[in-house]
């Protein structure tokens, strides 16, 4: 079976395949807040010709049942089909790409009393050649040197021992070590680079909003941020808000489909607004070495693709508050995979990393006086309080 647009684009269709879920399939997304529930009604599509069933149609009038309008969620063709999309059922999202530059942050950050910290560190280091009578590996050729700079016990990821032989040689053994340095005995080494490109130091930061992602630039030797890119969340196809998305992710698309398809969603436009600003500033992805995220509770869960679906069920627990500091590599996300991303701790089921950063970034954590901070987004968060006692709490504010 197959579904013909009037725009001539043409869509295969599986046996018991929704219309909407064929057309996504094919990239083509339509609008859904209740992401395919049926109760939102603004999946609608004319149909021109061909034979289909309808699991329920409450949501449309007399007068658009009569037009041949349907839900294309609750509509299942059970032959060939030509279909009109109405120019308001079509979402468009991830094209949507706003640049802008801003260079504030540092300034801001300086205003704390603090130099840039990145999540990774960098030593360079020179290694004597192997020889006939200097024969061992070359992970123990690095553990020496390093113990001469007084590195013990660190970490060497098998992605890292993979690309370790090409860039020792290629560098004639002149390297630099990029690493997350712990206490002293538990560094991990990420990965080694020639040390003419140690200058080259890239991290992202990125605020992950229910309908919008914002991507920032920033270069790790000064924490100068170089330039900030926003689009659209795509994981608006699956639903407005979070309750709509955590359905879909752990109920209607079934629980391990659902929840890729909202991951990589989000991972796709991530990609793209790294893209579009290193393409910019020539920056090479590979020197993208440091990533922190920001989101809601959700959001932050269903990036790291983790069951949200105990953070709408009483007593409301999320799995994880706090994240480990996993690799970009893990989530596909397109920069050096060994670079470690930060997720921004959360406080509740409802109550994320975007509102911890919102109480830094305004330091009320640190003021005297009593102050308010207000989120008001698809989700609306409100904290109170000063450097003695913080309260916040959360609500539905509306796509």
């Amino acid at each position: 079976m197959q579904i013909r647009l009037t725009t001539d684009e043409t869509v295969p269709v599986a046996q018991g395949e929704s219309v909407q879920d064929a057309l996504k399939h094919a990239g083509i997304d339509l609008v859904s807040s209740c992401g395919g529930k049926g109760t939102c009604g603004k999946c609608k599509v004319r149909i021109v010709q061909g034979d289909y069933r309808e699991s329920g149609n409450a949501r449309l009038t007399v007068q658009e049942r009569g037009s041949g309008l349907v839900l294309a969620c609750r509509t299942f063709p059970v032959g060939d089909l030509v279909v009109e999309i109405p120019k308001v059922s079509r979402l468009v999202v991830g094209d949507k790409i706003a640049v802008s530059r801003m260079r504030e942050l540092a300034a801001y950050m300086r205003s704390y009393g603090v130099t840039s910290s990145p999540l990774t560190s960098r030593l360079d280091i020179e290694l004597p050649p192997p020889t006939l009578t200097d024969s061992i590996s070359d992970l123990e050729r690095l553990k020496r040197e390093l113990s001469k700079h007084g590195f013990g016990g660190v970490r060497f990821s098998h992605r890292f021992a993979e690309t370790m032989p090409a860039v020792l040689r290629g560098s004639a053994w002149n390297v630099s070590l990029t690493y997350i340095e712990g206490d002293g005995i538990r560094d991990e080494a990420l990965f080694l680079s020639p040390q003419d490109d140690a200058a080259q130091r890239y991290g992202i930061a990125v605020d992950v909003g229910t309908t919008t992602l914002v991507l920032y630039l920033v270069r790790l030797l000064d924490g100068e941020v170089i330039d900030i890119a926003s689009t659209y969340n795509s994981q608006m196809q699956y639903g407005d808000d979070v309750i709509s998305r955590i359905v879909y992710a752990t109920e209607q698309a079934g629980a391990e489909r659902g929840l890729a398809e909202l991951q990589d969603a989000v991972v796709s436009d991530i990609n793209a607004l790294a893209a579009t600003l290193c393409g910019r500033h020539a920056v090479d992805a590979a020197v993208i070495d440091a990533v922190v995220l920001a989101g809601n509770t959700t959001m932050s869960h269903i990036f790291w693709r983790l069951d949200p679906s105990s953070i709408r069920e009483e007593p409301y627990i999320p799995a994880l508050n706090y994240f480990p500091l996993w690799k970009a590599g893990t989530q596909r996300i397109a920069v050096n995979p060994q670079a470690p991303v930060y997720t921004l701790p959360c406080v509740a089921s409802y109550v994320g990393g975007d509102i911890v950063a919102g109480v830094l970034a305004a330091k009320m954590h640190r003021r005297s006086e009593i102050t308010l901070l207000m989120d008001i987004g698809t989700n609306g968060e409100l904290v109170v309080g000063n450097n003695e006692w913080l309260v916040t709490a959360a609500c539905s504010a509306g796509p």
